[in-house]
């Protein structure tokens, strides 16, 4: 402000020197100096924003797991091909599943730049056809090829830009609607695929940001995390919960906002918190865990309704609980405590 044709406000706020600097937070007068000082300066704006936007608790805590960043769970084991095409049946002859076989051994052999992409509308349009024709118990090797493709960065890629994801979510909404009937092996291989579609950045986006697509995948990780009978669908089910919780906590630590709606964070730390107190067999189910609750909370608004339900569940005494479970774990065990605290 220029005082000499600004007399009125150097009059108003008493300006006996120039220059006068003068910060403001939330409408009231913070703090005053004299001085053309660039340290001071920057120092005392610092200063103002930190106060304005604190930093979270949570990035005072040293956390060795919680605070890197993490890589996806990804299900890239190819099965001998001969054999699960063989489980197809007459729809193992389809040109498109030839099509699709012959990319993945390539791809396998020789690397990506050498496996030229098949076609992947003629290809989404059978597994599409499969899904609604096959039966539930047959199924399983048509969504096993699709998984197995999806390690390929430009598959997910496709699948992301289709129209309202119709593929994936065909394929959650079959797996869905069987509920507890839903054959263990096609199960999963759902879960697995699931898993694979975190593999490209923009297909994981738009998996979370779809409030319909993302229901479905939440339906998904909760129906599999009560599976009692096999411990490797728990496993797959944590593994994909961690990667859905990875995902979102890298979005609030780079952007500032979840990418992961409410709702969808509540029902899923709900189911997370009741499997980890029941758990007793898988120690990798366990870890998975642990550490999808941990980035679930982390970074969390303290008043917010996810930190609230914690409280109400005693998360911090189900994650204790765990302590004995295995030392491997205590030191992630923790973490998580420290967060939840």
């Amino acid at each position: 402000v220029d005082l000499s044709e600004a007399y009125e406000v150097g009059s108003k706020y008493q300006v006996r020197a120039t220059p006068t600097f003068m910060s403001f937070l939330k409408g009231e007068k913070e703090n005053e100096w004299v001085g053309a000082s660039e340290g001071q300066l920057r120092g005392n704006v610092r200063m103002l924003i930190r106060m304005a936007h604190p930093p979270h608790p949570h990035t005072n805590l040293r956390l060795h797991v919680l605070q890197r960043r993490h890589k996806s769970v990804t299900y890239a084991k190819i099965p001998p091909l001969e054999k699960l095409i063989a489980k197809m049946g007459p729809r193992g002859n389809e040109p498109s599943v030839t099509a699709l076989k012959d990319f993945i051994c390539t791809r396998e052999a020789s690397g990506a730049s050498d496996a030229p992409l098949p076609s992947l509308p003629t290809i989404t349009s059978f597994i599409v056809r499969s899904v609604e024709t096959t039966p539930p118990n047959s199924l399983f090797p048509d969504i096993d090829l699709l998984r197995c493709a999806l390690i390929d960065q430009r598959v997910s890629g496709y699948l992301a830009s289709e129209q309202s994801n119709s593929t994936i979510s065909k394929i959650f909404t079959k797996v869905n609607s069987l509920s507890g009937e839903c054959p263990y092996s096609l199960r999963i291989v759902t879960l697995q695929l699931a898993c694979n579609l975190f593999t490209a950045h923009i297909l994981a986006t738009r998996l979370l940001q779809d409030g319909e697509l993302c229901t479905k995948l939440i339906q998904l990780v909760i129906s599999s995390l009560l599976d009692t009978a096999h411990p490797p669908v728990r496993v797959a089910a944590a593994s994909l919960a961690f990667n859905i919780a990875a995902f979102n906590h890298l979005r609030r630590l780079e952007e500032k906002h979840d990418i992961l709606k409410d709702f969808a964070q509540i029902e899923l730390i709900a189911s997370l918190l009741e499997t980890l107190a029941n758990e007793n067999e898988s120690k990798d189910c366990v870890r998975g865990l642990l550490t999808a609750i941990g980035l679930l909370v982390y970074g969390a608004p303290r008043e917010g309704e996810l930190v609230e339900l914690c409280n109400a569940l005693d998360a911090k005494g189900t994650v204790n609980a765990k302590k004995s479970f295995s030392d491997d774990l205590k030191d992630l065990i923790s973490e998580v405590e420290l967060v939840l605290a």
